[in-house]
């Protein structure tokens, strides 16, 4: 939740969010949103959050781990609102992985199976 809300917080200010009233109180309500579950994680000694290597690793094993489970069930024959959630959820990982820098080439080998 935390990388996924940075990466919305990055992407609204990269794309011009706050040049309007609007959208600069709406960047701001998720840069408080983004600081509270920030100070919470820490108190809970969340690694992840103050390492980028440790919080890259954890999201890729997270969105290869919900990739191979819904590519496996596609592959079955076993089509369900839970393979379409895993594959979209796999795939908003793997897209909120690219504030940590360039992504590996394994990373862009999902993404264009999944666009397939």
């Amino acid at each position: 939740t935390y990388f996924c809300l940075l990466y919305a917080v990055q992407e609204g200010i990269r794309l011009g969010g706050s040049k309007t009233e609007g959208g600069k109180a709406y960047l701001m309500h998720l840069m408080n949103s983004l600081e509270g579950l920030k100070k919470q994680l820490v108190e809970k000694q969340e690694v992840a959050v103050t390492d980028d290597a440790v919080a890259q690793t954890y999201l890729e094993e997270k969105a290869d781990q919900l990739f191979s489970y819904a590519d496996t069930e596609d592959r079955a024959s076993r089509f369900g609102k839970n393979v379409v959630k895993a594959f979209y959820t796999a795939s908003t990982l793997y897209t909120v992985l690219g504030q940590f820098g360039e992504l590996s080439p394994e990373v862009h080998k999902v993404q264009k199976l999944q666009q397939k």
